[in-house]
């Protein structure tokens, strides 16, 4: 640039921006380094005169080269932007993983992809699998990063992309590698780092052919974005779920000390009534006390199931599973509801065993609960004056399982076509007030952590009935 020149820019710059000449002239001394170096990087050699104007001393062919390498650059920065959305797009990490072995298998041709994904609780890369068959394999798999000997332990360490070339494929050590490679079909396989910030989130493994070292070479920043990209992506996955194990955490441990603090409140006042049960048993003598103990008995398992409440591990939701005899349990309930339910509401019932003795390995309050709710369930839908059929069975065949039979058969009015459609789940109880409308769904729950099956028949011309199948043999 001539003196002219150079002071007619200064003079324009200074009249539209405010900018005076030894200003701008700091600012170019500040900015001629970046310049070379932004140029450099891209192959540009240019030079600085002593009158200080910049040529470019790239041959056309190299200036061609360039502009190649620009468009290259501007295409991988556009397909990184594209393949965004179908990555945020995925709602949690085994979606993301999925979407993620998919594209990179479409954009970078590799034939076989697999993620290992830090566990910090185990210090161990975990395989993920988001399919069945062959896909399923990939979980079985951890590899110890305390074992630096393996390809995928290495990539984790360093920081940076590895290829298996150059291992000893007769090492010992090196066998996870190998069921790697088997895995996904190939001789060789290149490694992956995930790394958002200075944290390794994980590992990829592709398979990988000698042929491919130089297409893989081209495509490596292009690499290096897109994984960048997923990196970010599933960092704050992570993130979301941790912030939803927390929640939760704190939820259960609110919920549990309410529970104590209920299940406190709850057994004082029922400690003191079966105190004055066992008094009034004295009082009466002998010949009621059967009915006193199935009281107690009942005001017992009150008290457990409140304070199960606040007990949520794994050990206190497994039945504990007793030796019960059936008929037993349903006659003492009856001889409960007789001088109670049944009698207020004037209805009959009858009883039906084809084993007098029918015995079952189960958790006996649970099926109490069961019966008790189906029993109460029919009571409260008779009219005055209703009957009621409960029966027992002890060999039925449901498929290829065998299973003892409790029928619970009512000649009411039926269940509504309406009600039918979703009869085991939570509804607003038509019953009025006092009624949750959940008698039911916690039966059906029940029976189900039984492993057992319930099922209802109901018309207005014969009535309901309900049928429980539970399992011979647990």
């Amino acid at each position: 640039m001539n003196e002219g020149n150079k002071y007619f820019v200064f003079g324009q710059a200074n009249k539209l921006f405010g900018l005076n000449q030894a200003l701008l002239e700091s600012m170019l001394e500040d900015v001629k380094p970046l310049v070379g170096k932004s140029a450099g990087s891209l192959g540009i050699n240019i030079a600085h005169a002593d009158n200080n104007d910049i040529s470019n001393e790239t041959t056309t062919a190299q200036r061609e080269s360039m502009q190649e390498l620009l468009g290259d650059r501007v295409k991988n920065f556009a397909l990184a932007a594209a393949i965004q959305e179908p990555l945020k797009a995925a709602g949690d990490c085994k979606k993301l993983i999925a979407t993620l072995r998919r594209d990179m298998s479409v954009l970078f041709g590799f034939p076989a992809v697999a993620v290992f994904l830090y566990r910090p609780e185990t210090e161990s890369l975990e395989g993920i699998s988001n399919e069945q068959g062959a896909d399923s394999l990939w979980s079985t798999l951890s590899i110890s990063l305390n074992t630096p000997s393996s390809l995928l332990a290495k990539a984790w360490h360093k920081k940076q992309m590895l290829h298996s070339f150059n291992s000893n494929k007769t090492d010992p050590v090196m066998l996870i590698d190998r069921q790697i490679c088997q895995l996904l079909h190939t001789d060789d396989m290149l490694l992956i780092p995930i790394i958002h910030g200075a944290r390794v989130l994980g590992v990829i493994a592709v398979g990988l052919k000698r042929a491919d070292v130089k297409r893989i070479k081209l495509n490596q920043d292009f690499m290096r974005l897109f994984i960048g990209e997923a990196a970010k992506i599933l960092h704050n996955l992570q993130a979301s779920t941790h912030e939803s194990v927390q929640n939760m955490t704190e939820i259960r441990t609110s919920f549990e000390l309410f529970a104590r603090k209920l299940g406190h409140e709850i057994n004082n006042p029922l400690s003191i009534i079966n105190n004055y049960l066992y008094l009034l048993g004295l009082k009466l003598g002998n010949e009621q006390m059967d009915e006193i103990k199935v009281i107690q008995e009942e005001i017992n398992r009150v008290g457990t199931i409140t304070l199960s409440l606040s007990d949520f591990s794994i050990d206190s939701i497994k039945p504990a599973n007793d030796l019960v005899d059936v008929n037993v349990l349903i006659i003492d309930l009856i001889a409960l509801f007789d001088a109670g339910l049944f009698k207020t509401h004037n209805i009959s019932t009858r009883l039906s065993f084809d084993n007098p003795t029918l015995k079952l390995s189960t958790h006996k309050d649970k099926l109490k609960q069961i019966v008790t709710n189906l029993i109460k369930n029919a009571v409260e839908a008779l009219p005055e004056g209703g009957g009621m059929i409960i029966s027992t069975k002890e060999n039925v065949t449901w498929g290829k399982n065998n299973y003892a039979e409790i029928r619970i058969q009512d000649n009411g009015p039926g269940i509504p076509a309406e009600i039918m459609a979703h009869l085991f789940k939570p509804v607003k109880s038509t019953k009025g007030k006092g009624y949750a409308g959940l008698g039911l769904t916690i039966a059906k729950n029940l029976v189900d952590e039984l492993k057992g099956i319930i099922r209802c028949d109901s018309s207005a011309e014969n009535g309901t009935t309900f049928y429980i199948y539970l399992p011979k043999d647990i």
